[in-house]
């Protein structure tokens, strides 16, 4: 076995930045403020982002007020000029919610469906994917769609999805997207077997011709498929039953249980990309409830991966970023503090002992709307290289989105 991950922080829960050095020299630019209004919203999550062909993209999960619920869909924005200016953020995956065919009916508590807060009104937690798509009473089709990432096929660019019946389960599909070198949004592809329920969801969905199949390309597909099964590119979420097998013949859900079953029912999810350690072991990190990071090592390139376990790198229980920098050195990028009070980037020389650390956010602002699920804090962050910077991308409140355009000469050794 490799060496246990370990962080040598002392923290000092009683300051804001925990004691830790901040990074002052830095660029923040807020990419997205959240606001209730049908055309954007105040809930937004899930950032990805990526550096292709000389132009920054980055997308995000969006919605009127909650987190992953029906009607959430993604939205993007790119630059051109290594993040120093912006485009307008635009939807890249609109909504794929159906409309309301009687919008004065009210359920059976006496709210009105109209989208507006479906998760909490009309009865979309599915629990199952043997459970109805559609709420009987409204007649709404109930779905959402999640950022989860890119993927390099053909020598082209495509944003990643994920479809659900809402609350991340159960899944219908993935759908991928392309994005050209210009920024503009391209050709969209479901790349799973359409669900059977597809076929009577897409002809009455918003966006009918967006989500159709017209797009399909099977060499195309499999080849995004095969990419995702790379560790360095696995994405964080797999929604759907029967799951997206990786190089290892398992899916995610697959060592969530396993895991579960060895540590009396308390899972483990949203994996990380591995990185590499300084010994070329491939290190993958995911989400745990106990404190502090779970991770498991691969010595042959993803093909077998050893059992999951804790280590000593603490953590509050969030997504967590990790990469590679240009020197070779490991970064990890999380909220090993209070709640997510603060997000820091801590760096390895040797992909184990992580003892440089520095604070990206900190004292976050008052939360503007209320929302399912929502909380104060720096969420979910995602990071690259490109060219000289690091650029780590995050949600404040879980309602505006910013990124951290950080030197690299500032955090490497």
């Amino acid at each position: 076995m490799p060496e246990q991950i370990r962080w040598t922080e002392h923290i000092d829960l009683g300051r804001p930045d925990l004691g830790i050095r901040r990074l002052y020299d830095q660029r923040v630019t807020e990419l997205y403020s959240g606001e209730p209004l049908p055309d954007r919203g105040a809930f937004s999550l899930h950032p990805h982002i990526t550096y292709f062909k000389g132009v920054l993209f980055a997308h995000w999960s969006v919605h009127l007020a909650d987190e992953d619920s029906p009607g959430q869909y993604v939205r993007y924005a790119f630059s051109r000029d290594m993040g120093e200016t912006w485009s307008e953020s635009e939807p890249l995956f609109p909504q794929m919610e159906t409309p309301l065919r009687n919008p004065d009916i009210k359920d059976a508590d006496g709210f009105f469906c109209r989208g507006h807060r479906p998760h909490d009104k009309c009865g979309t937690a599915m629990k199952s994917d043997t459970e109805s798509w559609k709420n009987d009473l409204c007649g709404h089709y109930h779905l959402m769609l999640c950022s989860n990432g890119f993927a390099v096929a053909d020598g082209r660019l495509w944003a990643i999805a994920d479809a659900a019946k809402g609350v991340n389960w159960p899944g219908i599909g993935r759908l991928a997207r392309e994005l050209s070198e210009d920024g503009t949004p391209g050709a969209l592809m479901w790349l799973n077997t359409p669900h059977e329920m597809i076929e009577e969801i897409t002809p009455n969905a918003l966006n009918t011709e967006l989500y159709s199949d017209r797009d399909y390309d099977a060499r195309i597909a499999g080849e995004i498929t095969e990419y995702l099964t790379d560790p360095r590119h696995m994405p964080q979420w797999d929604m759907l039953p029967e799951g997206w097998r990786q190089k290892d013949g398992k899916t995610a859900r697959d060592w969530w249980m396993e895991y579960a079953l060895k540590n009396n029912g308390d899972g483990c999810g949203e994996p990380t990309h591995s990185y590499e350690a300084k010994d070329k072991t491939l290190v993958r990190l995911w989400r745990s409830r106990a404190g502090v990071q779970n991770a498991h090592f691969s010595f042959d390139s993803g093909k077998n991966w050893s059992e999951i376990t804790k280590t000593e790198f603490p953590d509050t229980g969030a997504r967590t970023s990790v990469g590679n920098l240009p020197d070779g050195s490991a970064y990890i990028t999380g909220n090993p503090g209070f709640r997510r009070f603060q997000l820091c980037l801590s760096v390895s020389e040797d992909g184990y002992l992580f003892d440089k650390s520095f604070v990206i956010a900190c004292e976050p602002e008052i939360m503007k709307y209320p929302g399912r699920a929502k909380g104060t804090g720096f969420h979910y962050p995602d990071s690259c290289v490109a060219g000289d910077y690091l650029f780590v991308i995050y949600s404040r409140n879980k309602e505006d989105i910013l990124i951290s355009k950080i030197p690299l000469c500032e955090i490497m050794r």
